[in-house]
Formats: structure tokens, C-alpha cells, sequence
């Protein structure tokens, strides 16, 4: 009787060890969609409720193979459900080891990942949350939750993120204990003194918020974007691995960039530049610096552009002989008198409309063009003073695509 006793007490004890260690993790969405797209990547068995009384479905997960591919709109990690009528509906998923949740575009009010700590991935844009609590997802590394309603997020907790984009929506986003981003988006007031492995820092606005940043200490910066804001300044000399910078649309009356020698992308138009020195950036590929105030140019040292816009302001002349790469040269509404391009061959997308260009300078500017036929060879010379009166057909002939419209 005694080993009876025994052995049952065994058995209990085995059966509710096992339960204690399922490890069942959970996960709840409301959702207002009539159709439904989730990405979902991890490892083991997932069950979802679609919340309408249609059968549970099972799935064996797949891993996420990087950090993106999973969330492919045809990858094999999408599951799909079309509801028959248009009321909310409460989804439920039920797993071990659910890494990744894809979400995007489902009209989703209410998302509980609170009970899913093993979750690292969440890309949660285009919906319509007001709340988002990741403060037990203490092993997300990447997040993304733009396009919401949401006013607060609280990220001290998460403090393995690598990656972190979210609106400027959200007031006093706090960073300071994420110390291992890497990239990061936000519009709003920052402080990033403690983010020294940021690479990409995106903190365009359109309402203009910004109106200081101090990037001194994130010297392995690749990517910064802080346009439209109202920035007054902008000290980038720490930022010697800088590659491409975006500061357009902002008050910016000075721009020093002889330290950021990597630069291939630049685009700082529609500030208030008098002067613009860009001898140190020979890697430039790409420069954008009109709508401002600049009377002279010098991009002889610049040999790789292949993209150069320098509108709106008051060039007298412009010397791209040297740009022989140039695929794009716009360089409308200036003061410039003559234009030659016959060392530009590459040239494809010419605008200078808008100068003090006669008949004889157009048909100047017209017979450096060069002639080897491409699919897009375009020139723009509308609303200058020889425009009604210059011969066309010099560039014409040439193939070239002419827009003489004032």
C-alpha cells in the first residue's frame, strides 16, 4: 500500500513540473480590419484565435533568418484571416518562443505583448494604437511603431534595442539607457550624449521641433537627416565617418564639412548658406545646396558627382568641367550667363531655365551637349531672355529632349 501511495505522488508531481515549464507565452490584438496580414517568426508550435469563432489554427514557426526578410509580404512567415463582418475582434496568438511580430496596416487598437518576453522584434506601424507597454520585452532589439496615435513610450526597460523608430507624436522620448542603438528615428527633442553607437540618426520634422542637436559624442555616425526643423546650427566635426547628410529646410547660416571628408550624399538646400565650401569632400557623389543664398560654387575637386542641384540663388557662374560623371545638373533660377557642358558626357538631366542665359549662350550651351543617344536625355531652358529666340534644333538634333517653356 505504501508503494502505491508512492507512486501516484510520483506521477503528480511529474505532470505538474511539466506544466510549470511549458513556458506558453501569449500575445493579444484588437483589430477593426476586414483582412488581416501577421508576420510571426520563432521557433516551435504557434496557435492563433482570429477571435471569430472560426477554428484555431496551428502552425510549426520559422526563425528569423535576418533581421527584415521575415516581414516580406509574400514570405512564409504571413498568416492571413478575413473577417465577414466589420466589428472588432480580439486576436489571439499562444507560443513558446515567438521572436517576431509584423503587424503593420491592421487597424489594430489595442496590441498586449506584456506575456511574450522572448520577443525581440516588433514592427507595429500603420495602425491606430494609443497605448504601447514593451516594458516586459526586456530582449527587444529592434522596434518600430510609426504611424500610430501614440503620445508616450517608455523604452528604459529595453535596453538590448538596436533599432528604434517611432513619430514625433511622442513627447520627451527618453533614450539615455539604450545605450547599444544603433539606428534610431524620432522628430522630437533628443538627447543622444549617451547613444555612442548610433550609426543612423533620423530626427526629420515637418513641424520644425528641433531646434538644437549635439551629436558630438556619436562619432560613428554614417547617416544623419535632421531636415525640416529649425536648426540654426549644426557641428558635425566629430562626425569624421559621416557618409551621407541630410540638413535641408532648416536656418542654418553656416555649414562646416572639411571635417566629414567620407561624404557621398549632401543635401543642405533651403537654408540660409552664403557660402558653401565643399574643396575637403571628394567623395561626394550626390550635393543639393540651392534654395539659399550662395554667389559661388566650386566643385572642381568634387570628380565624383553624378548628381549636382544648385537652385534658386545667385550664381553668376558655375564650373562642372571637371564633373565628368554627372548624370544630373540642375541649376535653375540663378544669374548665370553661360553654361559648358562638353566635358560632361554622362549628362542625361539638364535644368537651367530661369537664368540671364541670351539666344547666343543657349545655342552655346547647346552645341557643348554631347550626342550619345540614351533613353532619358533632357534639357530644361524655359524663362531665360534667349528662350524665344535661340535655335533648338542644335540640341534637338542631338537627340537631347527639349522643355523651352517660360
Amino acid at each position: 500500500m505504501k508503494k502505491f501511495v508512492f507512486g501516484i505522488i510520483v506521477v503528480v508531481i511529474v505532470i505538474t513540473t511539466a506544466c510549470m515549464n511549458t513556458g506558453v507565452k501569449q500575445m493579444t490584438l484588437t483589430t477593426k480590419a476586414s483582412t488581416v496580414n501577421l508576420k510571426i517568426a520563432g521557433t516551435g508550435e504557434m496557435t492563433i484565435g482570429w477571435g471569430d469563432g472560426t477554428k484555431n489554427e496551428t502552425h510549426m514557426l520559422l526563425g528569423c533568418d535576418d533581421e527584415y526578410s521575415w516581414l516580406n509580404r509574400d514570405s512564409e512567415h504571413s498568416y492571413i484571416h478575413h473577417y465577414s463582418d466589420t466589428i472588432s475582434h480580439n486576436i489571439t496568438i499562444i507560443g513558446k518562443n515567438i521572436e517576431g511580430l509584423g503587424c503593420f496596416f491592421n487597424q489594430l487598437t489595442d496590441l498586449d505583448i506584456s506575456k511574450n518576453a522572448t520577443l525581440a522584434y516588433l514592427y507595429c506601424p500603420r495602425n491606430q494604437l494609443a497605448n504601447l507597454d514593451a516594458s516586459k520585452n526586456t530582449a527587444l532589439i529592434y522596434l518600430c511603431c510609426t504611424a500610430n496615435k501614440l503620445t508616450n513610450l517608455n523604452v528604459s526597460k529595453n535596453t538590448l534595442l538596436k533599432e528604434l523608430y517611432c513619430d514625433n507624436t511622442i513627447l520627451n522620448l527618453d533614450v539615455g539607457k539604450n545605450i547599444m542603438l544603433t539606428k534610431l528615428s524620432y522628430g522630437g527633442n533628443l538627447d543622444v550624449s549617451k547613444n555612442t553607437e548610433l550609426t543612423e540618426l533620423n530626427c526629420s520634422n515637418s513641424h520644425g521641433r528641433l531646434t538644437r542637436l549635439d551629436v558630438s559624442k556619436n562619432t560613428k555616425l554614417r547617416k544623419l537627416d535632421c531636415s525640416f526643423n529649425q536648426l540654426t546650427s549644426l557641428d558635425i566635426g566629430e562626425n569624421i565617418e559621416l557618409e551621407e547628410l541630410l540638413c535641408q529646410f532648416n536656418q542654418l547660416i553656416s555649414l562646416d564639412v572639411s571635417k566629414n571628408t567620407g561624404l557621398t550624399f549632401l543635401d543642405c538646400s533651403a537654408n540660409k548658406l552664403t557660402n558653401m565650401d565643399v574643396n575637403k569632400n571628394t567623395e561626394l557623389k550626390w550635393l543639393s545646396c540651392g534654395n539659399a543664398d550662395l554667389k559661388s560654387l566650386d566643385v572642381n575637386k568634387n570628380i565624383m558627382l553624378t548628381n549636382l542641384s544648385c537652385d534658386e540663388s545667385q550664381l553668376t557662374s558655375l564650373d562642372v568641367s571637371k564633373n565628368i560623371k554627372l548624370i544630373q545638373l540642375s541649376c535653375s533660377n540663378n544669374l548665370l550667363m553661360n553654361l559648358d557642358v562638353k566635358n560632361n558626357t554622362a549628362l542625361e538631366d539638364l535644368s537651367c531655365g530661369g537664368n540671364q542665359l541670351t539666344a547666343a549662350a543657349l545655342n552655346a550651351l547647346f552645341g557643348t551637349l554631347h550626342d550619345k543617344i540614351s533613353p532619358r536625355m533632357y534639357i530644361s531652358t524655359g524663362n531665360n531672355p534667349g528662350s524665344n529666340t535661340c535655335n533648338l534644333n542644335i540640341a534637338t538634333n542631338k537627340g537631347w529632349k527639349v522643355d523651352n517653356t517660360n
